[in-house]
């Protein structure tokens, strides 16, 4: 399922195929030969080499390749077209989702699974908004992992409780309009009211009323709690400006 809009994320959070066994893979529709083919991205060795390892012993997976540098992970998936392809290469959403499109647009039946530390919202949405069949974090179980796979093998969605629940917090959030996420950004610098009305060539008090829309929609009280707010919920930069880094030492002290 392609999540394009609200309407349909929401689908995606309520649909009874979250509820998902965990603990069983029994349902799953294997190939005639017996194995789901599976390609692996991943920047970093160490979780690349143990994800091989682990489901290389499971006797329904076949892992294809391993790739390390995203720049390849297109040419191996149109030479090999694997059945299932277990992607990450950064928290920030803007380098894999060219991947994903690239990806369905070689194959639009491609069942991608994020692989991923992050808990980001912004990330969450985007990828699945970009077409992505599952979402797993890094702590996940290998039983949880296995289950995924034959999951999205069979075309279901795989969405954990923890990643609906961060969804769900989206969804019940109003959402920024463009003008407000670019009064957001210009704060993440340490930008003055003054100083953002001059970027953004907006007066002063029009921006006062972007930061009181901007607040109230985070339900924060200033700004200091503003950009930590938006930081976890990955609405700025994770990469932390002086602004956001005073921002979550004030909040922390």
């Amino acid at each position: 399922m392609q999540v394009t809009n609200a309407k349909q994320e929401q689908d995606l959070i309520k649909d009874n195929r979250l509820a998902i066994s965990f603990t069983s893979v029994k349902h799953a529709q294997i190939r005639p030969d017996g194995k789901i083919r599976v390609l692996i991205a991943d920047e970093h060795p160490i979780v690349g080499e143990g994800l091989v390892s682990l489901l290389g012993k499971q006797s329904e997976i076949e892992i294809v390749a391993n790739v390390r540098n995203a720049a390849d992970v297109i040419q191996v998936f149109e030479a090999l077209l694997p059945d299932v392809v277990l992607v990450d290469f950064t928290p920030s959403p803007i380098p894999v989702i060219p991947i994903i499109s690239k990806i369905l647009a070689t194959q639009s039946t491609a069942r991608i699974v994020i692989f991923t530390a992050s808990m980001n919202e912004q990330h969450i949405h985007a990828t699945l908004k970009a077409g992505v069949k599952g979402y797993l974090h890094k702590t996940s179980s290998l039983d949880d992992i296995v289950s995924c796979i034959h999951t999205v093998f069979n075309g279901q969605a795989w969405v954990p409780q923890n990643i609906a629940d961060v969804l769900a917090r989206r969804l019940a959030s109003p959402s920024l309009t463009r003008r407000e996420q670019d009064v957001l950004i210009a704060m993440a610098t340490g930008k003055s009211n003054k100083q953002i009305g001059v970027a953004l060539q907006l007066s002063e008090g029009t921006v006062k009323v972007h930061v009181t829309h901007i607040l109230e929609k985070l339900k924060v009280s200033g700004r200091t709690q503003a950009l930590a707010t938006a930081a976890v919920r990955g609405l700025v930069s994770l990469e932390l400006t002086p602004a956001i880094k005073l921002a979550q030492e004030a909040l922390t002290a």
